[in-house]
């Protein structure tokens, strides 16, 4: 019990991390253009522990989940500036009070470009941290691959097939087996023909000998679509750091195509259909992360660069209050300069619906993931 606290505390400290490396790119950025920061906060609510480094309030707040940045003449529709910006610190033993007369290097004075970056750099951080992952599991770890001429199993999920890790599959259904794929298109094939008893030849090795030995097993496709064995896996480091950063470039490419959007965006005919299972609450994602420390410190890492990548796509929807709805309000400050304050009622709405609708849909998808949690079989 105690084991698992600690694995979900750890995890919620690692994806406080990424939310931290998300929202300093924001932070980052608004230095470079000189747009003042008012505060940078880990967490929401009530604060618990706080200080200033300059006109920057930092702080650690009681709903340790998440976080943001705030920037000096920022509000939700980018209106007009006011005339000061005040912060206020209390505490038990003294009231602090800092007053900034006027609202120059806020974000309301920068121009396009500096607010266009300064927003979209919270995203391209986790994704440049997740390139920065690939790069270095690439070289000091090695890159996974599945030994597919090896018959030797790795079992991967619980079933009533008595063949366990380490076993080597000799013969299916009486039939010489030589390679994985040779493997999967017998099995294919058996499950064309609905044979359900396949007699199987195995070879096992114990600590005093190894034996070869047939038996029959059962295989009912109608309910188990996979049968739950997998290929040993090997992994294989770059040692050149320069094929560590290219094979990190053709990785990243692959995995951002498995974002649900552009899966969306692919043929109707397509295999890859978007399953609710694609998404995943808070409480899923920690869990997620919980469950990869049980693993190699491999499966962690991927875990976490396919979890930076998904935060930047995410982010970039076009959708208030998400990152990529506010780049949209700045595109359309930009173009309708004059006419932009007769939009901000029609603006105040669709950003409340989509609030309202990104809150539902979380709750939905945390009550599937509890459910997922206590009702798993």
């Amino acid at each position: 019990m105690f084991k698992q606290i600690l694995y979900l505390f750890l995890a919620l400290i690692t994806i406080n991390v990424i939310i931290l490396i998300h929202e300093f790119g924001h932070f980052l950025f608004a230095k470079i253009f000189k747009i003042k920061v008012k505060k940078f906060s880990i967490g929401f609510g009530k604060e618990i522990f706080g200080f200033y480094i300059k006109e920057t309030r930092f702080s650690i707040c009681s709903i340790f989940f998440g976080g943001y940045v705030k920037f000096f003449g920022e509000n939700l529709f980018f209106q007009e500036n006011q005339n000061s910006e005040n912060l206020i610190e209390n505490s038990e033993t003294k009231t602090k009070t800092k007053t900034f007369q006027n609202n120059k290097n806020s974000f309301q004075d920068a121009s396009f470009l500096q607010k266009f970056f300064t927003i979209f750099f919270g995203p391209a951080m986790n994704f440049i941290f997740a390139f920065f992952l690939l790069i270095n599991i690439n070289f000091f770890i090695g890159t996974k691959y599945y030994d597919l001429d090896n018959l030797e199993v790795k079992k991967t999920a619980k079933n009533d097939i008595d063949i366990i890790s380490g076993d080597k599959i000799l013969e299916i259904n009486n039939i010489s087996v030589n390679s994985w794929p040779n493997l999967l298109d017998l099995i294919e094939k058996i499950k064309h023909q609905k044979i359900k008893d396949i007699p199987i030849k195995i070879e096992r090795k114990t600590p005093d000998k190894t034996k070869i030995f047939e038996k029959t097993i059962f295989l009912n496709f109608e309910k188990n679509k996979k049968i739950g064995i997998s290929p040993v896996s090997k992994f294989k480091k770059e040692k050149n750091i320069l094929k560590s950063v290219i094979l990190a470039y053709n990785q990243l490419k692959f995995l951002t195509k498995d974002f649900f959007i552009f899966r969306m965006l692919k043929s109707k005919n397509s295999e890859e259909k978007i399953k609710l299972s694609d998404f995943s609450s808070p409480i899923g994602i920690l869990i997620g992360i919980k469950n990869s420390f049980t693993g190699e410190i491999y499966y962690f890492l991927m875990f976490l660069v396919i979890l930076n990548i998904n935060l930047v796509f995410f982010n970039l929807l076009p959708l208030i209050p998400l990152d990529g709805g506010y780049i949209i309000l700045i595109f359309l400050q930009k173009v309708f300069t004059k006419n932009f304050k007769k939009a901000n009622d029609f603006l105040f709405k669709i950003s409340n619906l989509t609030i309202i609708l990104i809150f539902l849909f979380t709750i939905f998808i945390t009550i599937k993931d509890i459910l997922f949690l206590f009702f798993r079989k």
